[in-house]
């Protein structure tokens, strides 16, 4: 339902001559390893997360950042939603783990990276 809509709504942009970059620019999801990608965004919703502080300083000024750190999707979860979701053929479990905690370090590797700019950033006044 949702993606109707979206698509509807990208529609009518293009009829206007509008560019929508996350559209036009979205990148490919091949089938074969789509289960693969909603494996992991259902189990990036059972994450921990971790408060972590951190002295920062800017010139003479130094203050306490805190900032919730996401944990990697442990490797049980993993193996509970595989065999949940009736998957049994080692070679697949195998490649499920492999990908599946690729995507994993990505996401963390992005999130402390935003996380660093965003921290970094001069404030708006």
């Amino acid at each position: 339902m949702a993606s109707e809509a979206m698509r509807i709504i990208y529609e009518k942009r293009k009829r206007r001559g509008l560019k929508t970059p996350s559209w036009d620019d979205k990148p490919e999801l091949f089938a074969d390893v789509a289960w693969i990608w909603d494996a992991f965004f259902q189990l990036h919703d059972t994450r921990q997360y971790r408060t972590e502080k951190q002295i920062r300083a800017k010139g003479k000024q130094r203050y306490e950042v805190q900032r919730c750190v996401p944990q990697a999707i442990p490797t049980s979860e993993i193996r509970d939603w595989l065999e949940i979701h009736g998957y049994r053929d080692p070679d697949v479990l195998e490649e499920a783990f492999e990908l599946i905690h690729e995507l994993d370090r990505e996401f963390r590797a992005w999130d402390s990276a935003e996380g660093n700019a965003r921290e970094n950033a001069t404030p708006r006044h």
